[in-house]
């Protein structure tokens, strides 16, 4: 009898420890391996924020778009993390309690290792050596030619593209009629959301766009 109770209580414990090995296996870093050139730009989006983590070999930034709360944030930012961000930039006067080396409000230029952050109205503009993806939020500011990426925050009317667009990123408020526009020109399409983590990664001479489902 003994022996058999030592061998339910022997599984049960197995069980538990399989169990605790799979649910946190789901939880560990993400290792994108970027090269020396490399800059990771990862969408962040969820019906309580947008926001985008800027990650090179160097420094790991965040740009707090629209903070409505920072609820789930902190998870998804530390599968980035190998100890704290370094800066945080505020696009407005939002609340963020996430630990940084330094935060401050998007008002000037802000020129980081590979890249610089500058707004121009409602566009928000981070530019590489050879990319620039622009931040688009509904405004006076509709020109987004020169515009290698697009993340479109909020639209509220067509904009005017040209094939130099290589690719678009969007929630789910933007017109059926503007994406079959982009798909006639050969423009990549992504859909942001809380179901997967979309970055996009420059280097000097290419880019790639991955998608990395997120595990609940």
């Amino acid at each position: 009898m003994k022996r058999l109770l030592l061998i339910c209580i022997m599984f049960i414990l197995y069980f538990i420890i399989i169990n605790y090995k799979i649910a946190n296996a789901f939880i560990e870093k993400i290792d994108l391996r970027l090269a020396d050139d490399e800059l990771a730009i990862i969408f962040l989006n969820s019906d309580h924020y947008q926001s985008i983590l800027l990650k090179d070999n160097d420094m790991t930034n965040l740009l707090a778009l629209n903070i409505k709360s920072s609820k789930d944030l902190k998870k998804n930012v530390d599968k980035f993390l190998e100890t704290k961000l370094d800066y945080i930039f505020l696009a407005n006067n939002s609340k963020l309690d996430l630990d940084c080396g330094e935060k401050d409000i998007l008002h000037n230029n802000f020129t980081m290792n590979n890249y610089t952050i500058r707004q121009l109205d409602n566009i928000i503009e981070l530019t590489t050596n050879n990319y620039n993806l622009c931040i688009y939020d509904v405004g006076d500011n509709d020109n987004i030619l020169d515009c290698d990426f697009v993340y479109f925050m909020n639209m509220d009317y067509q904009l005017e593209i040209t094939e130099k667009l290589k690719a678009i990123f969007y929630e789910k408020n933007i017109s059926n009629q503007f994406k079959e526009n982009t798909y006639i020109k050969w423009i990549d399409n992504y859909e942001l959301g809380s179901e997967a983590y979309n970055i996009l990664k420059l280097s000097n001479s290419s880019y790639d766009i991955i998608t990395i489902p997120i595990q609940n």
